[in-house]
């Protein structure tokens, strides 16, 4: 995410993925802890915030988006999150959320060392979000805004999956809950307890 470019553009873009408010709502307790990474002007927070998760918080690279979501929804917790490492202690959050960050992100290594700074912040059995738009192809292309996004196929996904799957945080595995925009991709099992 090149937050300089999303500065500029931060006024102008509405963002339009959803997450599956009633999965969430089955998955996640009220009282659990919360990071929407990558939020944006806060969207989802808010939405979070409004069904009733007051320890929601959202974090972005970009100043100006969060200077707009502060503006559009001042009831809500937004901070800039400049650069990894992010300034959260070890398993700090029940639920880390991640919508179309990786879209954002067009460089690999920054994914991988956005995707292990989160394994960090997530609680052992936290349950990872990860909302992504794929394609058949993977797809590098400038946005109608100028910023560099990245399309990718459900099969690397899946591969970001399995190798989050696999994950072991004091001997519980990290619950996943993956929702890829236009392809599924192996769903939780439905009888997963509240986290």
């Amino acid at each position: 995410m090149t937050a300089q470019l999303w500065d500029k553009v931060a006024n102008q873009v509405n963002f339009n993925l959803e997450i599956d408010v009633q999965r969430f709502c089955q998955l996640v307790k009220p009282d659990a802890r919360i990071l929407d990474f990558g939020c944006g002007y806060g969207r989802i927070t808010k939405q979070l915030k409004q069904l009733g998760y007051p320890e929601v918080l959202g974090g972005d690279p970009s100043a100006a988006m969060i200077k707009r979501g502060l503006s559009l929804y001042p009831d809500i917790d937004l901070i800039q999150l400049p650069q990894l490492p992010l300034p959260f202690a070890d398993e700090t959050f029940d639920v880390v959320l991640s919508c179309a960050v990786l879209t954002c992100m067009p460089s690999e290594m920054a994914q991988k060392a956005a995707i292990l700074e989160l394994k960090r912040v997530l609680k052992p059995g936290g349950l990872f979000h990860l909302s992504e738009f794929c394609a058949p192809m993977t797809k590098r292309f400038t946005s109608g805004l100028g910023t560099p996004m990245c399309y990718h196929t459900p099969m690397s996904c899946r591969s970001c999956w399995k190798t989050l799957s696999t994950w072991r945080m004091k001997s519980r595995p990290v619950e996943l809950w993956p929702a890829i925009r236009l392809n599924a991709i192996e769903p939780l099992p439905e009888n997963r307890s509240r986290l």
